[in-house]
């Protein structure tokens, strides 16, 4: 995976990723389980989940895509026409 950090990802991100995986996940995890929340044991294994709902999956994620983009005054865009533009 570092490769790919490396590759794709400017600075700035790159640092802020890592920060998180390694300062952030790891007290959220310990939290999660210790006050045995829905998705504790997602967070271990997955990037893409919360303590709330668990596992994301793909709908969820383009919903969220979708309001992000349309917040910022861009056409609502989801996975499938994101991934066309690119």
């Amino acid at each position: 995976m570092d490769g790919l950090l490396y590759r794709f990802l400017p600075k700035r991100l790159r640092i802020l990723l890592a920060e998180y995986l390694v300062l952030v996940r790891p007290v959220e995890i310990y939290f999660s389980k210790k006050f045995h929340c829905k998705g504790a044991d997602d967070l271990g294994e997955f990037i893409w989940a919360d303590y709330k709902k668990g596992l994301w999956d793909g709908d969820f994620i383009s919903d969220l895509l979708k309001k992000q983009t349309s917040k910022y005054e861009m056409r609502a865009l989801d996975f499938k026409e994101y991934r066309l533009t690119i």
